[in-house]
């Protein structure tokens, strides 16, 4: 009978580490998801100023020349959202310039990647909010 009690309490715990890990790595996935995983946007660079400036570290270190890109974008429905991200000097051949088009990765954090387009390869809904 006492062994029978012990079997069932390493059942339990046995049990209890399974769901543990179940729950952690869930957790795991949804932040990697929430995260990592994009979604296109498409923007148009408005008239704005080219400058670059410099970027620096939390701690002060110079880590070059660039500019950050603020763009009010479009889902492929035509849903608006506002993404901002740096481009680095030295990063691109080109820097995104006034009236490029871009598609823009972003993930519900950040953006996570981002590349030039033509205009006729942007959805037409899309295009309607963006070219206002």
């Amino acid at each position: 009978m006492a062994q029978n009690k012990r079997v069932g309490v390493r059942f339990m715990v046995t049990l209890a580490v399974v769901a543990v890990v179940v729950f952690a790595a869930f957790q795991v996935k949804q932040y990697c998801d929430d995260r990592y995983q994009g979604t296109d946007y498409y923007a148009k660079v408005p008239d704005i100023a080219m400058t670059l400036e410099p970027v620096r570290s939390d701690s002060g270190e110079l880590f070059g020349l660039g500019k950050t890109y603020r763009l009010r974008a479009s889902d492929p429905a035509g849903q608006l959202r506002d993404l901002e991200f740096l481009v680095m000097q030295g990063e691109v051949t080109r820097m995104p310039q006034p009236g490029d088009y871009l598609r823009v990765s972003a993930s519900k954090q950040l953006v996570v990647g981002w590349s030039f387009m033509d205009k006729a390869s942007v959805p037409q809904l899309a295009l309607e909010k963006i070219d206002r």
